[in-house]
């Protein structure tokens, strides 16, 4: 054994060991009521920590209800905009039907000697004014014909009489 300790370090946990008092020195090692009050104040840093993550988490959750309902709300107005806009199509699509299905009639009526009624576009209207010249330059030919022929009479019947 050495003189400044009673026991080697060999001796049983429960047995005492002390030092000679006349080896005995200023204490450098921290005694248990130092290790307690550095771990109290450890842990008053560590539950300060925890304290600002539980109130900026709760902050946070906070943030990302608030955005979840503007962004609720905005998906609704915009929903209910979707809605309206498709009602909207829905009754220009029955116009358009409706319109269809009565120029349809009218063509079918205009066909069939109402002619007033049958809507035209402009390439059949330009397409009945060219017929109607067409037309009228043949019934002229047909009178120069015809005036050619009783000239041809005439002058048959000068030579042959």
């Amino acid at each position: 054994m050495s003189s400044s300790t009673l026991c080697d370090g060999a001796a049983p946990k429960d047995t005492a060991c002390s030092t000679d008092e006349s080896q005995s020195g200023p204490d450098l090692g921290p005694t248990k009521d130092d290790s307690i009050t550095a771990l109290a104040g450890q842990t008053l840093v560590l539950a300060s920590r925890v304290e600002e993550m539980v109130l900026g988490s709760k902050n946070e959750a906070e943030y990302w209800k608030a955005k979840h309902s503007e962004l609720a709300k905005a998906y609704s107005e915009q929903l209910s905009k979707i809605w309206e806009l498709e009602d909207e199509r829905q009754d220009l699509k029955e116009e358009v039907d409706t319109l269809r299905a009565q120029l349809r009639s009218s063509i079918f009526l205009g066909d069939r000697g109402n002619y007033w009624l049958k809507p035209r576009t402009a390439l059949e209207a330009y397409q009945e004014d060219k017929i109607q010249k067409l037309e009228k330059q043949v019934e002229e030919l047909k009178r120069g014909l015809q005036v050619g022929d009783d000239a041809q009479k005439r002058l048959g019947n000068k030579t042959g009489a």
